[in-house]
């Protein structure tokens, strides 16, 4: 009689409490490196977004000087952040009627994303002085003026021939330097035409 030996029994596979906790906090390790990577991908793309959303306010602006004849006048608005710095978050252009000093909305005003905004220490177009707004108690801001030639023009001129505007996060330290992610937009003085750079 030939007997067979008997096949040990196959405990059952389960994880242990130590291995579950560690496939949690693997996942819950990615999630997070996830939701950070998103919220980078968020802001760089708002930054882009305001950089030509700056561009196009420009380039209309200028269009609208060419074609109807008359100055228009870009209207950086001054806001202040909790931390008493000064930035612009919303620009509007202006129709000058000839002769006078009228100015009329081309279009509302073009706010930017709530996470940025144009930085004045950065931006050589916004060093004239601040003017306020009649129309508009307690609002000052900064302007730069196409002429009907396609010329752009500030009082005083600047002693430097590139005119541009620096649009960053609106988390960004203000200082000498602008922060690492930040655009430019650059406004050729001669003829009005806009340029996005971005580092």
């Amino acid at each position: 009689m030939s007997t067979r030996p008997s096949s040990p029994q196959k405990s059952a596979s389960a994880f242990t409490l130590v291995e579950m906790l560690a496939v949690i906090a693997i996942i819950s390790l990615l999630s997070a490196l996830s939701i950070i990577a998103f919220n980078n991908v968020t802001r760089s793309s708002e930054l882009t977004a305001g950089a030509r959303q700056m561009e196009a306010t420009i380039s209309l602006a200028r269009i609208h000087a060419l074609t109807m004849g008359r100055v228009v006048e870009l209207r950086f608005y001054r806001s202040v952040r909790p931390e008493g710095d000064n930035v612009v978050s919303e620009v509007q252009a202006f129709s000058i009627a000839n002769g006078t000093n009228q100015a009329v909305a081309i279009r509302p005003a073009q706010r930017f994303a709530e996470s940025i905004a144009i930085f004045p220490q950065w931006s050589t177009l916004l060093g004239t002085p601040l003017i306020v707004d009649a129309n508009r108690p307690g609002r000052s801001y900064w302007a730069v003026r196409i002429r009907p030639d396609a010329r752009a023009e500030l009082a005083p001129y600047p002693t430097n021939d590139t005119w541009y505007v620096s649009v960053a996060p609106m988390t960004s330290k203000t200082g000498v330097a602008p922060p690492a992610n930040f655009a430019v937009v650059a406004i050729d003085p001669i003829n009005s035409l806009a340029h996005v750079f971005q580092p």
